[in-house]
């Protein structure tokens, strides 16, 4: 844990955490500073008013905890995770670095928002044990863990006890993760063979799925195209389809024909009635694109909603500069909030570039702007 007063800064150039510097450390700050090393994120020394600064840059990075709070680590991503930070361990160590200036505080651990890849930050100086530091990150994650999956959970405290026993280093820790991970194959592998003989046995003449999605595709456009023509035009052809009937039987209504076809709706009686009324000068939690790329409008109904291109979001903006986790609105009470979270290209607010981890109260009229696509806050 650093005990120094840590911030956050956005300008044109990206995002920055800034720790002021410890007072030991001095031959592994040299080093950290002579050369970038693997896996660790970029950083500079730099003053201010006599005071020394580290800064990293975290540009287009999602720190562990923000993660964890979107979606619950699973056993591989926790396997993932500590393999990631034995191998870091050592590349430490290979550097001349002392291991325990590793942070592995979940708010300094940080996932690419493009390729998954994790990288860490070190502080000079910090001390303690690297086996607490990981025990600790690991009783954090046990929190955030999904427990309904039995195994899921069972391989995570298998992980944890390791971790716990003293007698256990980073390369013990290391192998074991290899070993669960050969077994884990294993398993998977038995139970593929299992099923196909089964699958082959219960349906030997069943077509590919994937013809007869391409049929149902085909027969829905049909539909939906026949749907758009106009009512006379449809009602029509289904006159000249129908079957000869007896001249004493009384002639079915166009509408008759319709209910009985079922392929389109009854034609209302009159049109809707539109009421103007005046737009209101209340904050509705709605986003209104300021450009005309054919987007719509984005309402605000929970009271938290992440935005961003990626799978998991509340909000899909599709667009290349756009972030898979680009930024959220929080609503508490009546008022509406818009933060940053780490986007590479940045989030603006009335052309103000946000900071990260800074809530930004959002008012009627506000422009905001991810990356380069704009919407209007009503």
């Amino acid at each position: 844990m650093i005990n120094r007063e840590v911030t956050y800064e956005r300008n044109l150039l990206g995002s920055f955490i800034k720790i002021p510097t410890a007072y030991q450390g001095a031959f592994d700050e040299k080093i950290m500073l002579m050369h970038p090393i693997a896996g660790m994120i970029p950083v500079e020394k730099c003053f201010y008013n006599d005071e020394g600064r580290y800064w990293y840059n975290i540009t287009g990075f999602q720190p562990l905890d923000t993660k964890c709070r979107m979606q619950n680590p699973d056993s591989d991503f926790v396997e993932k995770l500590i393999l990631r930070i034995c191998e870091q361990l050592e590349e430490l160590e290979l550097n001349l670095i002392a291991p325990e200036t590793l942070l592995m505080d979940p708010e300094y651990i940080f996932i690419s928002n493009h390729t998954d890849e994790i990288r860490f930050m070190m502080y000079p100086g910090i001390g303690g044990d690297v086996m607490d530091h990981l025990r600790e990150l690991m009783e954090y994650l046990l929190t955030k863990v999904n427990h309904i999956d039995g195994n899921d959970t069972e391989h995570i405290y298998h992980l944890y006890s390791l971790i716990l026993s003293h007698s256990c280093s980073v390369g013990d820790i290391r192998l074991e993760i290899e070993k669960m991970r050969q077994a884990k194959l294993i398993v998977e592998m038995q139970q593929d063979l299992q099923m196909q003989p089964e699958e082959a046995k219960a349906e030997p003449d069943r077509p590919k799925r994937g013809i007869l999605k391409v049929v149902h595709n085909w027969y829905v456009q049909i539909v939906d195209k026949l749907r758009k023509v106009t009512p006379k035009l449809w009602k029509k052809t289904l006159r000249k389809g129908a079957p000869e009937q007896n001249a004493n039987a009384k002639k079915p209504t166009d509408d008759v024909w319709v209910k009985e076809m079922n392929l389109i709706e009854e034609e209302p009686e009159c049109y809707p009635t539109i009421c103007i009324l005046q737009e209101s000068a209340k904050v509705q939690g709605i986003l209104k694109p300021q450009s005309n790329a054919g987007r719509a409008d984005i309402y605000i109904e929970e009271d938290e909603v992440r935005i961003g291109k990626g799978a998991n979001v509340d909000i899909r903006i599709s667009d290349e500069a756009v972030s898979r986790i680009h930024a959220k609105i929080t609503r508490e009470s009546e008022n509406y909030y818009l933060e940053d979270l780490n986007s590479t290209n940045g989030t603006f607010l009335n052309e103000e570039l946000l900071c990260f981890r800074e809530k930004y109260r959002l008012k009627k009229d506000d422009i905001i702007q991810f990356a380069n696509v704009k919407y209007r806050f009503l």
